[in-house]
């Protein structure tokens, strides 16, 4: 553990508060004299389609951290509904919570036994809550930046991991050496939830994330950054290492689906620096948009962001195949990575264009007709000594592949494939 980040993150001066409140006027005095004290003071309102507002009230709290909750109940008990959300959620279930209710032994019980702080009936004294409010800040604010350690899965807090990462970041520029973040959203823990409970559920996150930590490498880390999410640091990978890193965790996690009798599995979202990306912090937003790009194709996969590969719009591409379908797909995904793009279904066309083109790079299937794949390679580099070879085949035996890489291609990939591997092949073919 790094003694001088402990000591920078003691150092920092959190003062945020977040309120909840459906009736916001009623605390305006007590609002303007925690801002007239220097305390930021973060306000959610709105009552209507809980759903909808939950995630960007987790979000609240989870970016700002604050140091004090305060929720007010309204005759809808919405306060407590919400309260029950933020508990269920995880990440921050330890944060000090003030509770403003009416007189109701009952439901100050209740949320005493949730683990509200205090439980303050209405009509409240104001000053009361403003001096409850700060003393708890102070309480609250010495925990919050000595928590290293999610309470319940024992990787990073993300506020330890983002400090943490901001150093990283830093010190993997001055080294010039590759930084990537993998960010993973868990498929299915609703669903564990529902069919288990919220106390198995949270059993599934302790082994979920044991399974994470014990395939990092020394110098990378992992922390929580909310209830499904995770991220991982990977300090010294580039994009295609990161990828064989993801599929080897989707293996080893998907080892839990027969004990939940449930399809164990995560969407990732990868994004590395480029360069020109200023800061950690848009590398980790990268790479969940990638999760939430990619979601809209399917769960159990690993997007990749396209600041993270390189496009280069001068390379031309040829792309020899007899299955049409497949020659469209791989046409219309690269010319809008920017590549001159050319396909042909026969030998003979192949050779008139690679005569008449400047071709950098020919994707060809093992098996044309009329011709051998060695003959096939052979003929290419014979118009063009640089040109590079992809063979995109079905054969999955040793001899074919032994074939291709003895006669000269550079790369061999099984058929079916994922498009986002090819991408990454062309790009470390073209560097």
């Amino acid at each position: 553990m790094n003694d001088n980040l402990l000591f920078e993150m003691d150092e920092e001066k959190s003062s945020n508060i977040v309120i909840y409140s459906t009736d916001i006027g009623g605390l305006n005095s007590f609002i303007l004299d925690l801002k007239s004290e220097g305390y930021e003071v973060y306000i959610e309102s709105c009552k209507h389609c809980m759903e909808n507002i939950q995630k960007c009230i987790i979000e609240t709290l989870n970016e700002k951290c604050p140091s004090v909750v305060i929720i007010d109940n309204d005759f809808d008990n919405t306060g407590i509904s919400f309260f029950k959300m933020i508990k269920n959620e995880g990440t921050i279930e330890n944060i000090p919570v003030i509770f403003l209710g009416f007189k109701d032994i009952n439901t100050k019980l209740e949320i005493l036994r949730l683990g509200a702080i205090d439980y303050l009936e209405k009509p409240y004294n104001i000053t009361e809550l403003s001096n409850k409010t700060k003393n708890l800040m102070d309480i609250g604010k010495k925990f919050i930046n000595s928590r290293i350690f999610d309470t319940l899965t024992r990787v990073y807090s993300r506020k330890y991991g983002e400090a943490y990462s901001k150093r990283v970041f830093k010190a993997s520029n001055l080294e010039k050496t590759p930084y990537t973040v993998l960010a993973l959203d868990i498929d299915n823990m609703s669903m564990i939830n529902k069919v288990f409970g919220k106390e198995r559920g949270d059993l599934f996150l302790k082994e979920f994330s044991n399974i994470l930590k014990q395939n990092l490498d020394m110098r990378e880390f992992i922390y929580r950054y909310s209830g499904e999410k995770f991220i991982f640091v990977l300090p010294g990978k580039n994009t295609v290492e990161a990828l064989r890193f993801s599929e080897k965790m989707q293996y080893e996690v998907a080892k839990l689906s027969d004990q939940y009798n449930i399809k164990i599995s995560f969407t990732a979202g990868i994004a590395s620096y480029n360069g020109i990306t200023e800061d950690e912090k848009k590398i980790v937003s990268y790479a969940l948009q990638s999760i939430d790009e990619g979601k809209k194709d399917g769960k159990s996969r690993t997007y990749i962001h396209l600041s993270s590969i390189e496009d280069d719009a001068k390379k031309n591409i040829l792309i020899l195949d007899e299955d049409e379908i497949l020659l469209t797909i791989l046409k219309t995904r690269y010319i809008h990575k920017g590549y001159e793009v050319f396909t042909t279904n026969n030998f003979d066309s192949a050779m008139s264009v690679m005569s008449d083109k400047n071709i950098d790079l020919i994707i060809t299937d093992f098996s044309i007709p009329g011709i051998g794949c060695a003959e096939l390679i052979k003929s290419s580099h014979n118009i063009n000594k640089s040109l590079k070879i992809i063979v995109l085949s079905s054969q999955k035996n040793e001899n074919c592949i032994e074939i291709a890489l003895n006669a000269g291609a550079d790369d061999y990939i099984t058929k079916p494939f994922s498009p986002v591997e090819l991408d990454l092949r062309i790009q470390k073919l073209f560097r």
